[in-house]
C-alpha cells in the first residue's frame, strides 16, 4: 500500500515535468522553414559576402535552436567560400539580396533531365536534400543560354563549371538568374555543385 502511494505521488510530478518539457519543446521552431522565416531579417549582403546579424542567444529568443543557428552559420561559411573560389578563377557571380519572394515547397526529385526542342536538347539539372552534385550535356540552338537556381534555404549557392562557368548564391524563396555565352551547335557539358542549404534547382535554359 505504500509503495502505491509512492507511486500515486510521483506520477503527477512526472507528468508535470513531461508537459513542461513539451511546452519548451513546442516553444522552439521544429519546422525548418517557419525558423528559415525568423532568421531572413536578419540576413545580409555586405561587401558581397553574406552575414547573419544575429547572436546564438538573440536566435534563441526569437525560437530557433542552437543545432539550427549553428548549422545556419556552417552554411553560410560555406556559401561564401564558393564565392570567393569563384572569384578566384574568374567565374562569373550573382550574389542576392535578401528576398521570399518565390516559394518553392517540392524537392523531392533528385535527378538530371533532358528535354527536346526539335533536333537539341537541354537539360534541367535538379538537386533536392542531401543530394550535392549533378552532370549534364546538351547542344545550345543559340550562343545565349540563360542559367536559373532557385534555393529554398536561407543561404544558398551552385556553381557551374566545365563549358559553363556560373557561380549562382541566394537567400531562401529566391530565384538568381545570369545569362552565359556559349558556342552554338557545339555540345558542352555542365558539372553542378550545390553548398548548403535545402535544396536548389538549377535550370539551364535557351534565352
Amino acid at each position: 500500500m505504500k509503495q502505491l502511494l509512492g507511486l500515486c505521488l510521483i506520477l503527477p510530478l512526472f507528468m508535470a515535468c513531461s508537459q513542461e518539457q513539451q511546452v519548451e519543446s513546442d516553444g522552439m521552431l521544429d519546422d525548418i522553414q517557419a525558423a528559415n522565416e525568423k532568421i531572413l531579417p536578419y540576413l545580409q549582403v555586405k561587401d558581397r559576402r553574406y552575414i547573419l546579424d544575429l547572436s546564438s542567444s538573440e536566435a534563441l529568443k526569437l525560437g530557433i535552436s542552437k543545432e539550427f543557428y549553428n548549422t545556419l552559420i556552417s552554411d553560410i561559411d560555406m556559401v561564401n567560400q564558393s564565392l570567393d573560389e569563384s572569384e578566384e578563377k574568374g567565374i562569373p557571380t550573382v550574389v542576392l539580396e535578401p528576398s521570399s519572394s518565390v516559394g518553392i515547397s517540392d524537392f523531392s526529385v533528385r535527378s538530371i533531365k533532358t528535354r527536346s526542342e526539335g533536333s537539341t536538347s537541354y537539360p534541367t539539372i535538379t538537386m533536392g536534400y542531401n543530394v550535392s552534385d549533378g552532370s549534364a550535356k546538351f547542344t545550345p540552338a543559340s550562343n545565349k543560354l540563360t542559367v536559373i537556381a532557385r534555393g529554398t534555404s536561407p543561404a544558398w549557392s551552385v556553381v557551374l563549371s566545365g563549358d559553363i562557368s556560373v557561380t549562382l548564391s541566394g537567400f531562401m524563396y529566391t530565384e538568381a538568374s545570369k545569362e552565359v555565352s556559349v558556342q552554338a551547335g557545339k555540345q558542352i557539358s555542365v558539372d553542378a555543385r550545390k553548398h548548403a542549404g535545402n535544396g536548389a534547382i538549377v535550370t539551364v535554359g535557351f534565352k
